[in-house]
């Protein structure tokens, strides 16, 4: 036997999974180390940990607990009762992830600092179309992911000074 962790995913509606019914979810989950989430838009997300021999065995019994638990606690879904996303892991794997380093995200001053050039230049390289896109457009401008900027900045061929005007004929 195996321990996994089994996350699913739920649409349900807004009105009926208040605080109130999530407490009583996590009562009727006691004993299954579960984590409640609240997922974007009208949505629940729910992790539980399961023995079991294969993964598909993990589901199948993480399902039951869950749409049981959810049923009791009186939790109105949007459709049909079904998760819209699951994800299964193995514990080990689970606790490997959570120990990796977060990923690192750089707005216009990183970037400059990285490149080694002022903020207006960084500005017109991440406007070209050879830097990758940003993950995000805040109010305070775009966000890059550091690593994918991190690509750029080994490629590319800087080239010092001010470029030279063209002379005109």
């Amino acid at each position: 036997m195996n321990e996994y962790s089994v996350k699913q995913s739920f649409a349900v509606k807004r009105a009926r999974r208040g605080d109130e019914q999530i407490g009583v979810l996590l009562d009727h989950l006691a004993g299954q180390r579960a984590v409640i989430a609240r997922g974007p838009v009208s949505g629940l997300i729910v992790r539980i940990s399961v023995d079991a021999a294969d993964s598909l065995t993990a589901h199948q019994i993480a399902s039951g607990l869950i749409r049981a638990a959810l049923v009791k606690s009186g939790i109105v879904f949007e459709g049909p009762e079904d998760s819209i996303e699951t994800e299964i892991t193995t514990a080990e794997r689970l606790e490997e992830r959570n120990n990796e380093p977060p990923e690192e995200y750089v707005g216009a001053s990183e970037l400059a600092a990285l490149l080694g050039v002022t903020r207006q230049r960084a500005s017109a390289l991440a406007a070209s179309s050879t830097f990758p896109a940003p993950v995000a457009r805040l109010a305070s401008g775009p966000v890059w992911k550091k690593s994918s900027v991190g690509r750029f900045v080994d490629e590319w061929e800087r080239r010092p000074g001010r470029p030279r005007k063209k002379e005109a004929v």
